[in-house]
């Protein structure tokens, strides 16, 4: 099979008329829907307002609006389920999420559910302004191919120039696997030319980790709805490496079906090749991930958050208890602390305990767990320990290295901790009965004047 070669399309210019762009603000408060109706203002927009999701699935059934401000909690439907009505229904508006929800499964969800964007109310304002702007931009974009798509109906030099306008990367191999067509979408993805790809094979594009899953896609012999559909790939650059975001390499989703040329009956068909499309979601999983870890981390220090660490406890409890080993879990206070924040401010403090954490996790083994529980409290998680001692000879050292002064304002800081240590099974079987024992011990240690560690004793009464 010979390479599709290249065309020419230059459409001729169209009387698109500018129609107003229709805004929808659903929230069941009326000052908010007032305050946002006048950030959102401006010349050739028409701002509308519901105070309730009935209401506003009322208004989507005319198709007219191109964008829909939505506020999840509202009094009769929540915000998700008019989203996934709008997807049944196949409501072509925009989404951006704009809520008091703080809750991170939302988040995903309202992403997952196709939402544009989501935004807290909390946030600053701009990013909703910035947000409605970008959606409203693409939407004139979509406006004009539609326009365009109507004026150069069943022509083959339509279906060319869509596919060349395509933000996604389509392509076409033949039976073995070697690029017949791509479209210009390609140079900006992976930042190959057409005449580089065009008889390579499709290996030659895709990272090499991902090779043996990525087959099946690129071979796809099947058609219709038993055909490869929104399979993760990553992708490879034109230098051999990968593009980045935050160490992670480009992220597509590749939907695929085979080729047949039809010769006499059904039965004789001849497989001609894949066709296939590429669509970059690399940002889509950026902010998945970003929320994801913001549930599971504290945002200050970076480490593990209390729910983090009681997983990887109750993980912890269950290898040593096949292994017949110890765990041990460590309860921290930085003493004086609240004397930082009341004479140098909270930014220092913030410093300080990212310092603290910094040299924390230096005393500890690689497959410790050092995490935040909030404030100046801190958690340790010890597993497969061979006995008690190893728990104490890393309180000791922790203790040590704290001994060198912290920078505050400028100045030598010195300051101490109080550890408590609990020790699995000797003083708990569970993560919330050693993680109280800790803090026991560890409020028993302040009271003996601080700056030490003590195992918790049980005390019989």
């Amino acid at each position: 099979m010979k390479a599709i070669a290249e065309f020419e399309f230059s459409p001729q210019s169209l009387d698109i008329q500018e129609t107003p762009c229709k805004i929808l603000i659903v929230d069941d408060e009326e000052r908010i829907r007032a305050a946002y109706r006048h950030l959102l203002a401006g010349e050739g927009r028409i701002i509308e307002e519901c105070g309730s999701g009935s209401e506003a699935r009322h208004r989507l059934e005319d198709r007219d609006v191109d964008v829909l401000i939505l506020d999840l909690n509202l009094p009769d439907i929540h915000g998700l389920d008019i989203m996934e009505w709008m997807v049944h229904q196949h409501v072509p508006t925009a989404v951006v999420v704009f809520s008091g929800d703080e809750s991170i499964d939302s988040a995903i969800r309202a992403l997952r559910h196709g939402a544009f964007e989501f935004i807290r109310k909390h946030g600053d304002p701009q990013e909703l302004i910035d947000t409605v702007d970008r959606v409203l931009h693409r939407r004139r974009i979509e406006r004009e191919h539609a326009l365009m798509t109507v004026r150069l109906e069943q022509s083959e030099r339509l279906h060319r120039f869509l596919v060349e306008q395509s933000p996604d990367f389509i392509y076409t191999l033949d039976k073995d696997g070697l690029f017949i067509f791509v479209n210009g979408r390609v140079q900006a993805m992976l930042g190959y030319t057409r005449e580089e790809l065009l008889g390579k094979h499709y290996s030659m594009i895709v990272y090499p980790d991902d090779l043996e899953h990525a087959r099946f896609v690129f071979n796809e012999r099947r058609i219709g709805e038993r055909a490869s559909n929104n399979v993760e790939i990553r992708l490879q650059t034109r230098t051999r490496g990968v593009r980045h975001f935050e160490n992670r390499t480009i992220v597509t989703i590749l939907s695929a079906q085979g080729i047949y040329a039809a010769n006499g009956q059904p039965t004789d068909r001849q497989f001609m090749g894949t066709s296939g499309v590429a669509r970059d979601i690399t940002d889509r999983k950026k902010a998945e991930e970003t929320i994801a870890f913001q549930a599971f981390h504290d945002l200050l220090t970076g480490l593990p958050n209390r729910i983090l660490f009681k997983d990887r406890l109750g993980v912890a409890l269950k290898q040593a208890k096949r292994k017949n080993k110890r765990v041990g879990v460590m309860f921290i206070d930085i003493d004086r602390f609240k004397l930082v924040n009341d004479t140098y401010g909270h930014h220092e403090g913030d410093e300080l305990l990212k310092c603290f954490a910094e040299r924390s996790r230096s005393c500890l083994r690689s497959g410790d767990t050092l995490a935040r529980q909030g404030g100046d409290e801190f958690t340790v998680l010890l597993p497969d320990l061979g006995n008690g001692d190893d728990a104490t000879v890393i309180a000791a050292k922790m203790l040590a290295e704290l001994k060198r002064p912290f920078k505050v304002a400028g100045l030598d800081f010195f300051t101490t901790v109080s550890i408590g240590i609990a020790l699995y099974p000797d003083n708990g079987e569970t993560p919330e009965v050693l993680l109280r024992n800790a803090d026991i011990a560890m409020y028993q240690i302040k009271g003996r004047g601080k700056n030490g560690y003590l195992h918790y004793v049980r005390v019989n009464k």
